[in-house]
């Protein structure tokens, strides 16, 4: 219940953000690029100054990749991508965007251990969405090639009926007609 609510709200101010990415994909564009330049700004004006940048970095990284989805989805609905694979994809990006301002958090936390404890977590975060995806892939390669094979077994025993009945329909005309003969004999 609390979820409905909370997902109908935020699909209530996404709605017409998703509208405006949409009719103006260049002040979009302007406006994200500005984004992308604060990093290089805040360099050395601040105490955390790698960490505030690695913020800004990883946040107009995110959003740009938020206004793509937006945008992909409302302009690729016909383009059909398996919904597995576009989810990883979506993280793997999500992770390497903010790969650096976790391990930057890590250390001022916990210290180059954690730190190394971070970079260990993330790496095998990769590892394994991208074992999963070759997993589906190979497995989708599998799918492919079955019904592939499938269907060229269902075409063979196919054209093996379409033979047989083009023989049977052969000797039953060879039969009518030898009976005809012998009939016309007579």
């Amino acid at each position: 219940m609390v979820l409905d609510v909370i997902n109908s709200s935020v699909l209530k101010i996404i709605e017409p953000y998703r509208k405006w990415i949409i009719e103006n994909p260049q002040l979009l564009c302007e406006i994200e690029n500005m984004v992308h330049c604060l990093p290089y700004f805040t360099a050395g004006h601040f105490n955390n100054s790698t960490f505030v940048s690695e913020l800004l970095y990883s946040t107009s990284n995110l959003i740009v990749l938020f206004n793509d989805l937006l945008m992909c989805n409302e302009k690729c609905v016909n383009l059909k991508f398996s919904q597995f694979e576009t989810k990883i994809k979506i993280w793997l990006t999500v992770v390497e965007y903010t790969e650096a301002l976790v391990e930057i958090s890590a250390k001022k936390l916990w210290g180059q251990t954690g730190k190394w404890f971070m970079i260990v977590v993330v790496q095998l975060f990769n590892c394994q969405y991208l074992k999963t995806n070759r997993l589906q892939n190979r497995i989708e390669t599998h799918v492919d090639s079955y019904l592939q094979g499938t269907a060229a077994i269902a075409q063979q025993i196919a054209q093996q009926v379409l033979a047989k009945e083009k023989l049977q329909n052969q000797m039953y005309l060879w039969y009518g007609a030898s009976i005809f003969q012998i009939l016309k004999d007579f």
